[in-house]
């Protein structure tokens, strides 16, 4: 009986590790599936331009083919659920924190899908579904700041991380950045504040999730968390199995 418990747990912390590592390049693959979406979503939606449309105009109420883009949006708001567990196990500190960070950014995405903008025609009525959409929108670019955030803060200071604070501090600054333009700035020019505050963001968090991958190869089954400082350096990576 104790040999079959010991076998099961064995198992078990084998199956978080490969769950883990799962999660982590769900999260690398998010730029890579998301932009042919948005290039095929706009392709199929009348008079649609990278540099002054969004990603909602493509899915906005009216539009002829609102599933490709709903599709990448829900894609994304997964994925980053699923990198969110990732970074929980692997990232230094502040994993937990950032987790619940990631699946706000998630939710509040996963929101923008199910309710659709209005479209931005003047002499179309602005309705509920489109304010809160709208809402939820500004909602995810919050979350993601705040995500960007704590993981420059986590990540410094430790050997194996600390080359993506200032990475991180910088995606940081331009989705801040092309936030502002996006609300402040010329309408012509929204669809590209959008698309670099989605590719600082992503990208950045696929750099995160590629250090990750590459710490936890070769790591034993059981990884400890950070050996006392007094004593020793910190460890490499917080790769958390749960028994």
């Amino acid at each position: 009986m104790i040999a079959a418990n010991h076998i099961w747990r064995m198992e078990n912390r084998s199956l978080s590790r490969q769950f883990t590592i799962a999660c982590l390049w769900v999260g690398v693959l998010i730029p890579f599936f998301f932009v042919p979406m948005v290039i095929l979503a706009g392709r199929m939606t009348p008079r649609y331009g990278h540099m002054s449309s969004t990603f909602s105009d493509a899915s906005s109420q009216g539009s002829p083919h609102p599933g490709y883009m709903i599709t990448g949006l829900v894609f994304v708001s997964l994925a980053l659920g699923f990198c969110g567990f990732g970074f929980a196990h692997t990232l230094p500190r502040y994993a937990r924190s950032i987790q619940i960070s990631m699946a706000l950014t998630a939710i509040s995405i996963l929101m923008t899908a199910v309710l659709r903008d209005y479209n931005r025609s003047p002499w179309v009525p602005r309705n509920r579904e489109g304010m809160l959409h709208n809402t939820f929108a500004t909602v995810a670019v919050f979350a993601i700041l705040s995500t960007l955030f704590l993981i420059s803060l986590a990540v410094r200071g430790n050997a194996a991380w600390t080359h993506l604070s200032i990475p991180g501090l910088a995606a940081f600054t331009i989705v801040a950045v092309a936030g502002l333009t996006f609300t402040w700035g010329p309408d012509s020019h929204d669809g590209l504040a959008e698309r670099i505050l989605a590719a600082a963001a992503f990208l950045y968090l696929a750099a995160v999730a590629l250090n990750a991958l590459s710490l936890i190869r070769g790591a034993p089954l059981r990884s400890t968390l950070f050996q006392s400082v007094a004593t020793a350096q910190p460890a490499p990576a917080q790769i958390v199995f749960d028994d």
